[in-house]
């Protein structure tokens, strides 16, 4: 949700166990779960099933970057949640803009509040944030129904090599969860929905790009903020630097 990792400005060196370098731009979000909601919402944390449902390149780089980080914060998140029957949720987790170390943020809803939770392998999470119920909800709904971007040949970003010399892909940069009205979505997020057009060569997206950076932007703002937003005196600020400062 908001998610998850460094601002669309950030370079990263990437390196896997399987010592694959990896040099790119990166914008994310993320949120976490809740164990005992966990089985409820199904979400298959493996991603298997999500990139079953929506197949990615496999030289692409999530592919790789998933079987290294077999266990995550967010199955300590999941195991260790205590709070109210979780009604709605989001989750979007992918790797850091520095070490590649799993992160992410997790979007709680609850009968009595909706919460924002940023997490990461490597740092101690901070209080989660309080959001609007309205406006989670348009949030959630808006991310749902977004269509998965098509990746045309044309268009596909490469960032160094991958095994039996392929180039490593990095076409797509987080992973999507989704729990809402008993239903359930999971799929790769592509770099162009996180990132503007403009700040990584090759990322063409046309009006869909940065889409989910928007929509986070947008539900993470204070009331002060969007009321400044929809008066035009000030562009919102970057959901990405603002979402997961500490990366």
């Amino acid at each position: 949700m908001t998610s998850i990792f460094r601002n669309s400005c950030a370079r990263i060196g990437l390196r896997t166990r399987r010592t694959i370098a990896v040099a790119a731009l990166l914008s994310t979000a993320a949120i976490g779960g809740d164990v005992l909601a966990a089985a409820d919402l199904h979400w298959d944390l493996t991603y298997q099933a999500a990139l079953n449902a929506y197949p990615i390149d496999e030289n692409e780089f999530m592919q790789y970057w998933i079987k290294d980080y077999p266990e995550r914060p967010i199955h300590e998140k999941l195991a260790a949640y205590a709070g109210e029957t979780i009604e709605a949720s989001l989750l979007i987790e992918g790797p850091d803009g520095h070490a590649g170390e799993p992160q992410g943020r997790w979007f709680i809803k609850t009968r009595s509040s909706v919460q924002a939770c940023w997490f990461h392998a490597k740092s101690s999470s901070p209080p989660c944030q309080t959001l609007d119920p309205a406006r989670f909800d348009v949030f959630i709904r808006e991310v749902m129904n977004f269509k998965p971007l098509e990746i045309q040949p044309a268009q596909q970003v490469e960032t160094g090599k991958a095994p039996e010399d392929k180039p490593l892909l990095i076409n797509y940069i987080a992973f999507l969860s989704i729990y809402l009205d008993g239903k359930t979505l999971q799929r790769p997020i592509a770099l162009a929905e996180l990132i503007e057009s403009g700040d990584m060569p090759g990322v063409k997206a046309g009006a869909d790009g940065a889409r989910i950076e928007r929509a986070i932007t947008r539900v993470m703002l204070s009331d002060e903020e969007l009321q400044k937003q929809q008066r035009g005196n000030e562009a919102p600020p970057s959901s990405e630097c603002k979402a997961a400062p500490r990366i």
